[in-house]
C-alpha cells in the first residue's frame, strides 16, 4: 500500500511541474507575442455586372472606386492587421533578407546597352564620372554625341 501511494505522489508532482512549465510558457508567449486583432472584413455591396452576356455578381466592386470614403480606412486597417501578424517574424525576416542579399550577385558595372532607333545607335559606356549615354549616326565612325553624363561630385574641404 505504501508503494502505491509513493508512485501516485510522484505522478502528481510531475503533473504539477508540467502544469507550472506550461503556465511559464504561456506567460512568456503573452509577454513577447501580442494577440493579433481580428482580420478586417470588408463590407459587401451587391453589384451585378454583365460580362459576355452572362450576369455576374461582384460583392467587392466598390473597391475599384478610389474616391470611396470607406476604401482608405479599410486598407489602413488591413495594413495594420498584416503588420501585427508579421511583427513576431521580424527577426526571421531580417535573417532571410540578409541571406538573399549574400546570394544575389548584382554587378557594379553593367554591360553596355546598344539600341538602334531613328537612324541612330544609342549606347552607354562607363567613365570615372559614372555612366555616359552616347549616340552616333548609323554607318558613321567615331562621331559620337554625348546625350547624358553625370557630373562628378565636388569634395568639400574640411573647415579647420
Amino acid at each position: 500500500m505504501i508503494v502505491i501511494s509513493k508512485s501516485i505522489s510522484r505522478i502528481h508532482r510531475s503533473s504539477v511541474s508540467c502544469y507550472q512549465n506550461r503556465l511559464l510558457f504561456t506567460s512568456f508567449r503573452k509577454a513577447f507575442f501580442k494577440k493579433v486583432n481580428k482580420l478586417p472584413i470588408p463590407e459587401t455591396v451587391s453589384d451585378t455586372q454583365m460580362h459576355h452576356g452572362k450576369p455576374r455578381e461582384d460583392l467587392f466592386s466598390w473597391m475599384e472606386n478610389l474616391s470611396n470614403q470607406h476604401l482608405g480606412s479599410y486598407i489602413r486597417s488591413e495594413n495594420q492587421y498584416t503588420h501585427q501578424a508579421m511583427h513576431r517574424h521580424r527577426f526571421l525576416h531580417k535573417i532571410v533578407l540578409n541571406e538573399m542579399k549574400k546570394r544575389l550577385h548584382v554587378p557594379t558595372l553593367l554591360e553596355p546597352l546598344k539600341t538602334v532607333a531613328c537612324g541612330y545607335e544609342y549606347y552607354s559606356t562607363t567613365s570615372p564620372y559614372g555612366l555616359v549615354y552616347l549616340r552616333k549616326k548609323l554607318g558613321e565612325k567615331d562621331t559620337s554625341e554625348v546625350i547624358i553624363q553625370k557630373k562628378k561630385k565636388k569634395k568639400l574641404k574640411n573647415a579647420k
